[in-house]
């Protein structure tokens, strides 16, 4: 189950450890899972029993990343752009704060980590080193973890249109 709090301890054996967890009353949940029963895999809600504890925001319920259909669902070999990842996920789950013209979307990193690990494993420092790295995206408010990214494809191919590390967009020169 995403999000299931595991503990992991060393045994007397080398290169040995014991995963446990904490049994908890069972309960079903509607949560995200990718459905490849067919030619071209898409994301689906299904039916899952949980009997154990887990981290509540780490559950792709529906409505919690409901939202992610609006984005594209992409292969495996697609998901290592992990730049082409953000953009799409700033563009289908942020809040729009730009305008027509320069479309800026902005979402918290936790957000941003739980939607980006149903793509793919991920730790929190690369994601955040990845953030830092992106031209276009950048940090809105430190005291509450938001981040605004210029998520538009076509912003982005054509004038580069990223912000500068000041804050300011480009084009404010």
């Amino acid at each position: 189950v995403p999000g299931a709090i595991l503990t992991f301890k060393r045994t007397s054996k080398p290169n040995v450890v014991s995963v446990t967890y904490a049994e908890a009353d069972e309960r079903t949940e509607q949560l995200l899972y990718i459905d490849d029963s067919k030619k071209k895999s898409k994301f689906a809600f299904g039916e899952l029993h949980i009997n154990c504890d887990v981290d509540e925001d780490m559950l792709p319920t529906q409505s919690a990343v409901g939202r992610i259909r609006r984005i594209k669902f992409f292969e495996i070999s697609e998901r290592k752009n992990i730049n082409t990842l953000i953009d799409h996920i700033f563009m289908g789950f942020g809040e729009e704060v730009g305008t027509k013209q320069e479309p800026v979307y902005r979402m918290s990193f936790e957000q941003l980590f739980n939607v980006m690990s149903i793509y793919r494993s991920i730790t929190r420092s690369y994601l955040m080193h990845a953030l830092h790295e992106a031209e276009n995206c950048r940090v809105a408010n430190n005291a509450s973890g938001l981040w605004d990214c210029r998520a538009d494809e076509v912003v982005n191919e054509r004038s580069g249109g990223g912000f500068d590390r000041h804050g300011d967009d480009d084009d404010d020169e």
